[in-house]
């Protein structure tokens, strides 16, 4: 895979509008914050990665929640956290759930559900692109992704 200056306000944008409708529905605000406005990536498999976290969040998250997106550089690398209100994953299923099929106890409502591939296919689109997936700690309240990549010159 060939991987490219990224402009991350395009993709996260349009990542955003494409729930727009679900995250309307469900009263949710998304906050953008993006600091970090490049990395280096393969365009198509960082959009499959930001539209699953940002479903995610959208599926999972509290009514009239909010959702926060978040780019930094830290170092030579790129911080883009994906933390949404909610529910927190409880403390014995973070290790668990990059694993295939592993849906949690915590299953989306309605009538689409999960195959629990989600977070594992996410996770190894970011490693393709020599970058990390990780579950980070949190405020209480709050569940964070955070995906970890090399940073393009700004």
């Amino acid at each position: 895979m060939a991987r490219e200056a990224v402009d991350l306000v395009e993709l996260v944008e349009n990542v955003v509008a494409a729930h727009s409708l679900p995250a309307r529905a469900k009263l949710m605000h998304t906050e953008l914050t993006l600091q970090a406005r490049r990395c280096l990536a393969e365009p198509a498999l960082l959009i499959s990665v930001m539209d699953n976290l940002y479903s995610n969040a959208v599926h999972y998250g509290a009514e009239s929640g909010n959702i926060r997106i978040h780019s930094y550089r830290h170092g030579d690398q790129v911080r883009i956290d994906v933390a949404n209100s909610g529910e927190p994953i409880p403390a014995a299923e973070k290790n668990m759930i990059f694993e295939p099929f592993y849906q949690g106890s915590h299953q989306r409502k309605g009538a689409v559900k999960g195959s629990g591939l989600g977070l594992s296919i996410a996770r190894d689109c970011v490693r393709q692109m020599q970058g990390e997936l990780s579950l980070v700690d949190a405020p209480a309240g709050q569940v964070c992704f955070r995906i970890t990549l090399p940073s393009a010159p700004e």
